[in-house]
């Protein structure tokens, strides 16, 4: 038993020579995205942003985000965030649901993706099928098909 531990030590030690294995070694302060969460990667439910940047990217997670956000990107699927502002919001999936207050810039790439505010600082939309709906939006950019921009008053508009 004990030369086959340490057949499979020497092996090992190896390949972490030969350039085979790649450990990564998060830094400090920094998330471990377990399935507990993290502050930058945290596990569905109610957080507290603090001004944090945040990723979401649990599917059919239902995020409630207070405090305050930073950057937030949302990636994947089934995801619903309810917020009060952030500095921006980044969606790379299909059929995610945000509704806050104030948000930043708005940058979103997929499908059927649907964002309600008070106020979008700007938009920018690469999908098919996604609705906005917001009291004031800055400079609006759509491309794909079949998008929806709901605004009592807009910036600039760039329909491509």
């Amino acid at each position: 038993m004990r030369i086959v531990a340490a057949l499979g030590i020497v092996a090992i030690s190896t390949s972490m020579l030969a350039g085979c294995i790649t450990i990564q070694v998060p830094a400090a302060g920094a998330g471990s995205g377990n399935s507990n969460g993290s502050p930058n990667n945290p596990a569905a439910g109610s957080v507290e942003c603090h001004g944090q940047a945040l990723l979401l990217n649990r599917a059919g997670g239902r995020y409630t985000l207070s405090g305050g956000c930073g950057a937030v990107s949302i990636q994947g699927q089934d995801i619903v965030v309810e917020l009060d502002d952030a500095a921006s919001i980044t969606i790379n999936g299909d059929r995610v649901t945000v509704d806050g207050d104030s948000l930043g810039p708005v940058s979103i790439s997929g499908q059927n993706n649907s964002v309600t505010a008070d106020t979008v600082k700007s938009l920018k939309i690469n999908g098919d099928r996604n609705m906005i709906k917001a009291d004031s939006a800055g400079a609006v950019a759509v491309g794909g098909n079949d998008n929806s921009v709901d605004a009592d008053t807009v910036g600039s508009v760039n329909d491509s």
